[in-house]
């Protein structure tokens, strides 16, 4: 960590800005532990490349340094301290500078750049729609059905196969009607 590293360079911009780190912290939204890991250049302390520049970015535009300068020296600190790997940035699951995704994370990456907002709408939609139509196919089954097909012998007396109607199909067409009263009525 020499005078011309990012990390002192951020140091003694705040320093000469008069500001705390607890100013910064309030006014990034950085933690001041990570305020004080950056300007120690403890680049381990962030996990991974992607971090370290958005924190140093994020903290650079605060300063009012110049960004891309800042960013440039920063990729090239961080490209020295590749042969071993000391600050501990590229571990396990990086290959030739590149990290390995699976299969959950594209699902993820997915996922999270949906607009919930316009497809929870599209979704609820497609699912009434679906419902409805359902509901319309079994409707019409129901409605060809015949209601005393599933009947069992017994429970009802129809006509005699000697009608027309019951003739061609060998079933009753016409079922009688119950009556409570054991004799006929008399007028």
């Amino acid at each position: 960590m020499g005078v011309s590293g990012v990390g002192n360079q951020l140091r003694i911009a705040r320093e000469q800005q008069h500001l705390t780190i607890r100013d910064v912290a309030n006014a990034t939204n950085i933690r001041s532990d990570h305020i004080l890991a950056m300007e120690a250049e403890e680049w381990q302390v962030f996990g991974a490349r992607v971090y370290v520049k958005g924190f140093v970015r994020t903290y650079a535009q605060h300063l009012k340094m110049n960004v891309p300068e800042v960013l440039g020296q920063l990729d090239q600190q961080l490209n020295r301290g590749d042969e071993g790997d000391p600050d501990g940035l590229d571990g396990e699951d990086s290959v030739d500078g590149r990290i390995r995704r699976g299969v959950l994370d594209a699902i993820m990456l997915g996922v999270s750049r949906v607009r919930w907002s316009i497809a929870f709408p599209v979704l609820l939609g497609l699912g009434v729609l679906f419902a409805t139509v359902l509901g319309v196919i079994r409707w019409n089954q129901d409605r060809k059905k015949d209601p005393v097909e599933d009947l069992p012998p017994g429970l009802y007396q129809g006509t005699t196969p000697t009608q027309p109607a019951a003739r061609s199909t060998g079933r009753p067409t016409v079922l009688p009607l119950p009556t409570n009263a054991t004799t006929s009525p008399r007028r």
